[in-house]
């Protein structure tokens, strides 16, 4: 009987699906922060992309004990101003909340490319938390994932 013979050729890395021009990227940057419970100001959610290229970036955030109001989130101008092209009237019902699931969400799909930072435009997320000023919602915070993906 012949005995088997492997024949390796061409081999790429583990995880590119055999094209050369697949790159292989580790897992996403999570960077995580807290919300002001008191504050309606515009841009209280306030994150400027730290990276010098374009990042594809998903953001949820949790709730830890319910409050009254809405939060609405988008991409934004220097960390400045808000809206709601990535939640808009998100709830704020305790729990985490994520991408495209659940009420508030605008959006067809949670990633969304933002601009380097430092550029001025469409570099950062803000948002909105339409709570009341004496808000008894306990923790707000917000997860930011993001792949550097430089220029597309």
């Amino acid at each position: 009987m012949p005995s088997g013979e492997i024949v390796k050729h061409a081999l790429l890395a583990a995880g590119t699906g055999g094209t050369a021009t697949v790159i292989r990227h580790g897992a996403p940057v999570t960077v995580s922060f807290s919300v002001s419970l008191t504050s309606t100001a515009t841009a209280v959610i306030s994150w400027i992309n730290p990276e010098s290229d374009t990042i594809l970036a998903k953001v949820d955030y949790r709730v830890r004990t319910a409050g009254t109001g809405t939060v609405n989130i988008s991409v934004g101008n220097d960390g400045t101003g808000s809206g709601n092209g990535l939640y808009a009237g998100g709830t704020l019902t305790a729990g985490y909340h994520h991408g495209i699931a659940g009420t508030g969400t605008t959006t067809t799909g949670p990633w969304r490319l933002i601009g380097p930072g430092g550029t001025g435009t469409n570099n950062s997320v803000v948002g909105l938390l339409d709570d009341t000023p004496t808000s008894t919602m306990g923790a707000f915070r917000v997860y930011v994932s993001y792949y550097v993906v430089g220029t597309v």
